[in-house]
């Protein structure tokens, strides 16, 4: 599906929703609804007209011509060299001397991506310069972002980067303060960042956050139809809706390089170590919190501890990691008319499944349920994310086993994040630090999409 074809259901979806509350609840009145139906209507409308202003944009004949994206002759309110953004607000341009990032228009990210869409692909649809950039050039443009922090650089190959990337501001901004670095790099790391993520694989959407707070709509009840016979009046059901609010939350990560390695690689070199280490550290945490967050700020709030998620009734000292419980779990969905796309568990629950085996020692296989439905375990994901050294009564070394519709699952990211260097902090070891730092948050859109197994041990 195409980004312009995420969009216009995305549109018609949200038009739905908001004629749904209209008619049902205001019987066409919107000054009849009270503040609750009030808030999500209006919600739903805003994201109806944002879908609408990127799908417009995207299908026009203009969007598709440079001259247009990229006009020199300045329009009222734009600079020259500024491109047109979706809502026809000017961006790019020259910008002051302490921005480091692209100016995206406000709403330009508001509709869940699957993870086969790319935020470097919507980035080029929406015409931002250096979107189609190598990625040698934007790791080179990183890495020089990265040195520039901590000592001057070669005038040549800090405008050879510039401008590849597309950034018309200073990148050789010298000095440990914070940078926020520019919306390609940002892109860039993000997509790392996803593609490393197990719950990404298994269908979580991300939501690329332009605000703080996003609310994304959704209906919890829906509505229920009735056979009438000729000439009889409907009686009106209404559905429940509310919204899943993301509230985006501090994530920092830190990695060290040497001092000697910082000084003497190529700026390629250094960003990918950067973009790589960063976005592997990333991952594992946002997997872990996507699955069990506590909720307890400022962690974010997982599947594992949602409400109206399934949770297998362990034992008294844990149960065994066996196709009982798996069996359990597939029943649980089933009964919620939810078809799984995965399961994650650990390494050791996945090999202790792996190593059942029957009384002649052969290899016991899945009941056929699990393998002739909609088969789960064709999807079966590991990661160190799920611990497997919890305890319960004298049961040790135990872990957890997810199964559900991950694509119920949402990951809310802003589009910026920033950068960092410390070189007194490690001085004695002759390293630098790099910190970076990105805010994220987690929702759960259909709850009873997912059930877990906690405290499974191995056999």
């Amino acid at each position: 599906m195409s980004t312009l074809d995420i969009l216009r259901k995305a549109q018609q979806q949200n038009e739905r929703i908001a004629a749904h509350i209209l008619d049902t609840h205001g019987h066409g009145d919107v000054n009849r609804l009270d503040a609750n139906q009030r808030e999500v209507y209006d919600e739903a409308r805003k994201q109806a007209n944002e879908a609408k202003a990127e799908a417009d944009w995207l299908d026009s004949k203009e969007a598709r011509e440079p001259d247009y994206k990229h006009d020199m002759t300045a329009l009222p309110g734009q600079q020259k060299g500024q491109g047109v953004g979706i809502d026809g607000k000017p961006f790019g341009g020259q910008r002051g001397a302490k921005s480091y990032t692209k100016g995206v228009p406000e709403g330009a990210w508001s509709q869940p991506l699957p993870p086969d869409v790319k935020v470097m692909d919507i980035l080029a649809e929406q015409g931002v310069t250096g979107a189609q950039a190598s990625d040698d050039d934007i790791c080179g443009a990183l890495g020089v972002l990265v040195k520039s922090l901590s000592f001057p650089l070669d005038r040549k190959e800090v405008e050879h980067y510039a401008r590849a990337i597309g950034e018309t501001k200073d990148m050789a901004t010298t000095g440990s303060a914070g940078a926020l670095v520019p919306t390609v790099i940002a892109g860039y790391v993000i997509d790392l960042l996803r593609n490393r993520m197990v719950t990404s694989a298994a269908g979580l959407k991300t939501v690329p956050m332009s605000n703080k707070t996003v609310n994304v709509p959704r209906i919890t009840g829906d509505v229920t139809p009735q056979w009438l016979n000729e000439g009889a009046a409907l009686t009106l059901s209404d559905a429940t809706l509310d919204s899943v609010q993301l509230v985006a939350k501090r994530l920092d990560a830190g990695t060290r390089v040497s001092m000697e390695l910082e000084e003497d690689s190529d700026p390629v070199g250094i960003g990918q170590v950067v973009a790589q280490s960063m976005a592997s550290a990333f991952a594992s945490e946002v997997d872990r919190v996507v699955l069990r967050g506590s909720g307890t700020s400022p962690e974010p709030r997982g599947i594992r501890n949602q409400s109206g998620v399934t949770l297998y009734a362990p034992g008294t000292n844990g149960d065994v990691a066996n196709w009982t419980v798996v069996l359990a779990l597939f029943k649980a969905l089933l009964g919620a008319n939810v078809e799984p796309t995965a399961t994650i568990t650990s390494p050791n629950a996945a090999v202790a499944l792996a190593s059942l085996t029957e009384t002649t020692n052969a290899y016991l296989q899945p009941p056929s349920v699990l393998t002739n439905y909609v088969n789960p375990l064709s999807l079966l994901r590991t990661t160190g994310a799920v611990p497997a050294n919890l305890t319960k009564g004298t049961g040790t070394a135990l872990t957890e086993v997810y199964m559900g519709d991950f694509r119920q699952a949402l990951l809310g990211l802003r589009t910026q994040f920033t950068l960092q260097t410390a070189r007194e902090l490690y001085r004695a070891t002759g390293q630098v630090g790099i910190f970076g730092r990105m805010r994220a948050d987690v929702g759960v859109e259909h709850p009873a999409a997912f059930a877990v197994a906690t405290f499974t041990g191995p056999v």
